[in-house]
């Protein structure tokens, strides 16, 4: 039996952590399989009772370092944070003395690379460099720490994996070569699950994190309003994050609270897809739209901007209705579309299903064994 070891951010909820809880559920019938995680949240997963959590040390933070109000003094505190947990990985990588390290995300493939020595270490790189970064701190460190250290140390791990088409080119563009495992879903589970009743009818749904900048439901309210008058469905808006009360209040403003309702997080969001007359998904990037799977494999009809990874799971447009990446009125003409013409809603229907198979986890799973064990 082989001692695998996976490297993540923690257990709570996110597509990471569901990856990273199949993959070690799966393996540990037949491997020592460990998970290391960098934060003690609460674990959202049902993790294998053969699987073993290791959680390292935390560093308390000086509250005023976390409202990042002083730029240095967050710089300072970010190096100082990165450093601490390359070097609690590296006793944990000696205790656990594992054959093989997999881990998953930029700044935990960066520590890993550093902590792991002498032991194999694959790391799955996960969202747009070019966009994820950008003008932002990331766990208190600046996009240029992100592409410098990404340039220098990715060559120095065994396997690079890139979770989309898109970031395999952003990868390639810095010199460094990986492979595609795109996110796998569980298409019975989630039809399972898609049976369960919402109370809700006739209604257009998004689900994501309330995150603006990167998941667009302010383009989506604003597009709704302009066809409000036109059309009779409600827009459902399941999830949560730091911009909801700045999108209530934007409903508010608008006189349509009536109209579009944001429900906050939900631990089953099929029911809602299943639910739905369709689907909007208008992100301007994603890493592997998981979400956007999900309801296909809820035989939801999608829409979505064309953003890169996108572009290739609709098969330029085969599968997803897409529109232009920040093109309001464009998507609003489109969900209009959508509410009035029922063939064009069952063939989107029917052919989100269909493609929706070629992300069963049983395919995911088997790329990954052949990865972790070759």
């Amino acid at each position: 039996m082989n001692k695998i070891a996976f490297i993540t951010q923690n257990l709570y909820f996110g597509g990471v952590q569901r990856v990273v809880s199949r993959l070690a559920n799966h393996l540990a019938e037949n491997n020592y399989v460990s998970i290391i995680v960098f934060e003690k949240k609460p674990i959202a997963f049902d993790i294998d009772e053969r699987v073993k959590i290791h959680i390292l040390p935390e560093k308390i933070l000086d509250p005023l370092v976390l409202s990042k109000r002083d730029v240095g003094l967050t710089l300072k505190a970010g190096e100082e944070l990165y450093n601490d947990r390359v070097f609690h990985l590296k006793e944990m990588v000696k205790y656990l003395d594992a054959d093989v390290f997999v881990s998953f995300e930029d700044y935990n493939n960066l520590i890993s690379i550093e902590a792991v020595k002498d032991k194999r270490l694959i790391i799955s790189s996960r969202v747009s460099i070019e966009n994820q970064y950008k003008g932002a701190f990331v766990h208190l460190l600046h996009n240029d720490f992100y592409v410098n250290h990404i340039k220098k140390l990715y060559k120095k791990a065994d396997r690079v994996i890139s979770v989309s088409e898109g970031v395999r080119l952003e990868l390639q563009q810095l010199g460094i070569g990986s492979v595609v495992i795109q996110n796998g879903i569980d298409i019975n589970e989630i039809n399972t699950l898609a049976r369960e009743d919402t109370g809700f009818k006739d209604y257009i749904v998004n689900v994501g994190r309330l995150y603006n900048k990167q998941k667009g439901q302010e383009d989506l309210i604003k597009a709704f309003a302009m066809i409000k008058d036109s059309i009779k469905e409600d827009l459902l808006i399941i999830g949560d994050g730091p911009d909801r009360e700045y999108l209530e209040e934007m409903i508010k403003g608008i006189n349509l609270e009536n109209r579009i309702e944001v429900a906050g997080f939900s631990r089953n969001p099929y029911k809602y897809m299943k639910n739905s007359k369709f689907f909007v998904f208008p992100s301007y990037y994603e890493g592997f739209p998981n979400t956007l799977i999900e309801a296909m494999a809820c035989g939801c009809a999608c829409i979505s901007y064309d953003f890169a990874s996108c572009f290739s799971v609709a098969d330029n447009g085969k599968y997803i209705k897409l529109v232009e990446t920040g093109n309001i009125e464009g998507l609003a003409n489109v969900i209009k579309e959508f509410c009035k013409d029922g063939d064009m809603l069952s063939f989107y229907k029917k052919a989100a299903a269909e493609r929706a198979k070629d992300f069963d986890i049983s395919v995911m799973l088997k790329k990954w064994e052949e990865v972790i064990y070759n």
